[in-house]
């Protein structure tokens, strides 16, 4: 019987990967517009952009990784009919599915970042309060979205 990890446990280290992937997001920033002169807003493409591969592939492989005996290790393993076992990047996401799951999970992050605009919209222009704390809390909010996301639909185990 195979074991699942514990949601807690699970989200912390989606919580982790985050915060390194807003690292990624910010130093990328940072070096294009400091080091190279690039403009705001290309910047800004490009390191959100780098930051969400980033966090894609942190996620796939970290984070919702519950590997099973099949796909862990051992290329050489045969299935029935002397064909050799798929090698899966995760459960269920196979090579040639990669690329589509990563376009779907940019667009889910486009979708993110779109509400959480609407949210500061809303609630900071309309509803005039404070921008850090509505920030903070739209963080929170989006932050979780992606995590049920990503953990129920994008890296969903495929049987």
């Amino acid at each position: 019987m195979e074991r699942k990890k514990p949601f807690f446990l699970e989200f912390i280290k989606y919580v982790f990967w985050g915060v390194l992937a807003a690292g990624v997001n910010t130093g990328f920033y940072a070096l294009l517009t400091r080091v190279f002169g690039f403009k705001i807003v290309p910047s800004t493409v490009f390191a959100w952009l780098t930051a969400n591969i980033f966090a894609f592939f942190c996620n796939l492989l970290f984070v919702f990784n519950e590997k099973s005996k099949e796909n862990v290790g051992d290329k050489d393993k045969k299935r029935e009919g002397g064909q050799k076992s798929e090698v899966n990047c995760s459960d269920g996401i196979k090579p040639n599915g990669l690329f589509l799951s990563l376009l779907f999970f940019l667009f889910s992050r486009l979708i993110g970042g779109a509400g959480d605009t609407a949210f500061m919209y809303f609630f900071c222009d309309f509803l005039q309060y404070p921008d850090l704390p509505v920030k903070i809390l739209s963080a929170g909010v989006w932050g979780v979205l992606n995590y049920l996301l990503g953990r129920y639909i994008i890296f969903k185990k495929r049987s």
